[in-house]
């Protein structure tokens, strides 16, 4: 990842509440505020990960199919069965690539989180 700045801690998820910059060239750093990684992506599909703000997992999708109707959901979350407003679910982000799935309020860490253990930063550029 020549001239690339990866975030810490493999990067960070972020709620509804938390800030994910627009400007890709941000990559936190520990001990700056905390933000969300923009440029998140799976080593296992090799896609991207996707962020649908304001919304939580209502019913866990357990298929390939399944977690592909939440990757198609960026556009129109409130369409998709497997997520909801309800239960706090405004105060979350829902996290989709093409092989998993993670819902969270605050801030995770993902170095913290064992189930995506293929989820990094890509980098961002300089």
């Amino acid at each position: 990842m020549s001239g690339k700045r990866t975030c810490d801690e493999l990067g960070l998820l972020v709620g509804a509440g938390g800030v994910v910059p627009t400007d890709r060239r941000v990559a936190w750093e520990a001990g700056t505020t905390r933000v969300g990684c923009s440029r998140l992506k799976c080593r296992h599909c090799g896609r991207r990960v996707r962020r649908i703000t304001g919304y939580r997992i209502d019913r866990w999708p357990t298929t390939e199919d399944e977690i592909g109707e939440v990757w198609a959901a960026v556009d129109d979350p409130s369409a998709c069965r497997f997520l909801t407003t309800a239960a706090s679910g405004a105060e979350f982000s829902t996290y989709v690539c093409r092989c998993a799935v993670f819902d969270v309020s605050g801030i995770r860490s993902l170095r913290d989180i064992d189930t995506l253990d293929g989820w990094r930063c890509d980098g961002h550029p300089a």
